[in-house]
């Protein structure tokens, strides 16, 4: 089977920047992958091989002596998890709560998780982040990461594990909209061979950061964000042409709403509110609205029967009783 062999941990400027690696180099044989979509120009197949037992990559890089060293790269994209969302209005705008849960068949600890955010003191505050089950207070901020606006919570050294909750909120002046969250697995970093990087280095690097989490390589989740501005509320003739086209997304490939006949009523009642709208008459648009959300109440929950899951729910409730506070 052959040898293997650790370094530890090193830091270097990569790029300008400064990165922390940790963890070294190994030889033994594995399965090689199809990589061609993964890999930036410059780094060649035979550089690359992923162990189809653990999804972790071999990369062939070259040392102080320009002698070629095979690397493990561990993906950050092996965790499982679920997020569960909830929002409620306050005085200023709104109050968002997920609640994230680790799968038990997940490969790996959660590590970081992100939701798409404006970076904005102003759009997003107050952030915070609690390990439900034990109560701890983990480190949290609003950074932008990867040079994408996030809500990020960094769980440090002491990952989430399989089976385990945490609890992200913060209160924002924005309305919900359909967006992306990302977890990040708990990955060892790189022991690079080399005292300071080289240009022969520059494409593996280049992928190690595509798969470990800097700029790709993460488990992504479609959910509900805040994203949108209230003042697009301006015209509910167009805000009910957002409001069709949540629903529709919701029923079809997202599948938050998982029966058709409820697709269908739900969108019929839309449909009424929006003619209404047409019409120059918004209080007739309130009755559609109202029955709107009755429905979706009753739809909602985890029981048997029960058709509109926590996504699908509150994007379309938040919205529509926006809407119908200001007709």
């Amino acid at each position: 089977m052959g040898t293997s062999s650790t370094h530890s941990s090193l830091e270097l400027t990569a790029t300008g920047e400064m990165v922390k690696y940790v963890v070294g180099w190994a030889r033994r044989p594995v399965a090689v992958a199809a990589l061609a979509l993964l890999m930036p120009a410059g780094l060649k197949a035979q550089q690359v091989r992923q162990d189809p037992a653990t999804g972790h990559y071999y990369v062939t890089v070259y040392d102080d002596a320009r002698q070629p060293v095979e690397i493990l790269v561990e993906s950050a994209g092996l965790v499982e998890f679920l997020v569960a969302p909830m929002i409620r209005s306050t005085t200023v705008g709104f109050h968002y709560t997920y609640d994230i849960k680790v799968a038990q068949s997940s490969r790996q600890a959660l590590g970081t998780f992100q939701l798409d955010c404006p970076a904005s003191d102003t759009a997003i505050q107050n952030l915070s982040a609690t390990a439900i089950d034990e109560g701890d207070e983990l480190w949290t901020d609003l950074v932008e990461w990867a040079d994408l606006p996030s809500c990020f919570v960094e769980l440090g050294a002491i990952p989430l594990p399989a089976g385990e909750r945490l609890r992200a909120e913060f209160d924002s002046v924005l309305l919900p909209a359909i967006g992306e969250a990302r977890g990040l697995g708990a990955v060892r970093g790189i022991s690079w061979p080399t005292s300071d990087p080289i240009p022969e280095n520059d494409a593996a690097r280049e992928f190690v950061r595509s798969v470990q989490g800097f700029t790709g390589g993460w488990k992504a989740v479609p959910t509900i964000v805040p994203a949108r501005d209230p003042a697009l509320l301006d015209d509910p003739t167009a805000w009910m042409g957002i409001l069709r086209a949540d629903l529709d997304r919701a029923c079809t490939d997202l599948a938050w709403i998982t029966n058709s006949g409820v697709c269908r009523s739900l969108q019929a009642k839309l449909d009424a509110a929006a003619r209404a709208l047409e019409r120059g008459q918004p209080g007739a648009a309130r009755g559609p609205l109202a029955s709107f959300l009755q429905e979706l109440d009753a739809e909602h929950g985890a029981g048997p029967g029960k058709h509109v899951s926590d996504n699908a729910y509150w994007l379309l409730k938040i919205n529509v009783e926006y809407l119908i506070e200001r007709l």
